[in-house]
């Protein structure tokens, strides 16, 4: 049992601090996947690295991912009675008026902002349209983007937090992050770096997209200045060149 885990059961009993923990276990997941998608798709600069190095792979990437946050965020705030959502907190809190009004205020708030992250999740990724896909005259998708899911993940840490403080006198809070460095952001630099050395010794190379006569005599000539003379360096430079897009 995690020591977190444990933490949540000591302070609202064991049957409620396993839900609670579960729901918060589901939200720190979506907000990791949250910060991937932004270290990896947030800024123009990453997005053209990603788009020099394998546009099309990074294109399925960023559709699977974006359908995993869109799946966490509406698992949270899912209708079904029978689901893990941030309403299964409620019933523990019967007994609480002045808890409960709080923590169903932003639940509200929380499946409100979902509403239109649902629609993807219905008609797109858990679902197909059958109007969506054939007719072009049916209902678009709601306009949902990475700050609208951000917005129902807040929402649902307002409600996680409303039970923290109150079981811890207000004193505490629940933070609205994670200790999380996001891998993508690991991968990011290493194909910048990657991409910068590649881009350095098509520089040195001398090479700037003319025809394929002269690519192969610049690579000779780079070579020769560095005292090498096997075929596969002649062949290891000339894969480096393509792929620095130069």
């Amino acid at each position: 049992m995690s020591d977190v885990r444990q933490e949540h059961m000591n302070l609202l009993g064991e049957e409620f601090g396993k839900v609670y923990h579960a729901v918060w276990t589901e939200w720190c997941s979506a907000l990791m996947r949250y910060e991937e998608i932004r270290a990896l798709f947030g800024t123009q600069e990453a997005c053209d690295v990603l788009n020099r190095v394998a546009p099309r792979f990074f294109g399925d990437v960023q559709k699977l991912f974006w359908n995993d946050l869109i799946l966490h965020v509406t698992r949270l705030t899912d209708k079904n009675r029978r689901s893990l959502r941030v309403q299964s907190l409620e019933r523990f809190l019967k007994d609480e008026p002045t808890l409960l009004k709080r923590v169903r205020a932003h639940r509200e708030a929380a499946v409100r902002a979902a509403a239109p992250v649902a629609d993807w999740r219905n008609r797109r990724i858990a679902h197909r349209d059958r109007a969506l896909a054939v007719d072009q005259t049916a209902e678009p998708l709601a306009k949902v983007d990475l700050d609208a899911c951000k917005q129902v993940l807040d929402d649902i840490h307002a409600v996680l937090n409303a039970v923290y403080r109150d079981r811890h006198l207000m004193r505490n809070s629940l933070g609205n992050q994670i200790i999380y460095n996001p891998t993508s952001g690991d991968l990011l630099g290493r194909l910048e770096d990657l991409t910068d050395a590649v881009q350095f010794i098509a520089s040195a190379v001398g090479w700037k997209g003319e025809d394929e006569d002269s690519l192969n005599g610049k690579i000779q000539d780079f070579l020769a200045k560095l005292g090498r003379s096997d075929p596969e360096d002649d062949w290891r430079v000339h894969k480096l060149l393509l792929a620095a897009r130069v």
